[in-house]
């Protein structure tokens, strides 16, 4: 993995990428929030150009220790990733997350996510996963965390299971 990076004085820097965004904050514990990105390359120069435009929205509301957390994003690519995957040019996504922290040590959440990185086939190919989960603060920026997963993948078995983690914040 190492050698597959590029160093920082050695990396390619040809194509330029275009971000934007729309913040809205006026209300108290409330964030809604729309981007745009335009990469010329995605590749970066790696084989043959592929253009990809990616759009997302969020949104991201507390109030006191519950919070509800949504997102939605759709990359649409050059038709030439079709030749890779049929159906890669578009791809989407979403996920709604609430939370409830019951006390300073424990809290609780769920998650609602689908995905699909062939739809632009036309055919069912998206993913749905649920996830319910605890978490545990050692302190207030070191979190543990486990969760169930169920998903649901057409024409085939999911990927149920149990998910371990640790979060640092710095």
């Amino acid at each position: 993995p190492r050698d597959g990076r590029q160093k920082v004085g050695k990396a390619k820097a040809d194509d330029m990428a275009f971000t934007g965004r729309l913040k809205y904050t006026a209300i108290p514990g409330l964030e809604l929030a729309a981007s745009v990105q335009y990469q010329p390359d995605v590749r970066q120069g790696e084989g043959v150009a592929i253009s990809g435009t990616l759009f997302e929205t969020h949104v991201a509301w507390q109030q006191d220790n519950f919070q509800l957390r949504a997102l939605y994003a759709q990359w649409d690519f050059d038709n030439l990733l079709n030749a890779t995957q049929a159906g890669a040019s578009e791809q989407t996504g979403l996920y709604i997350e609430p939370s409830y922290k019951l006390n300073d040590k424990f809290g609780l959440f769920a998650r609602y996510s689908q995905w699909d990185n062939t739809a632009g086939n036309g055919s069912d190919s998206q993913i749905s996963q649920f996830d319910l989960g605890l978490n545990y603060w050692l302190r207030s920026n070191v979190v543990f965390k486990v969760d169930y997963q169920n998903q649901d993948a057409p024409g085939k078995k999911g990927d149920d299971g149990i998910n371990i983690g640790v979060g640092y914040s710095f």
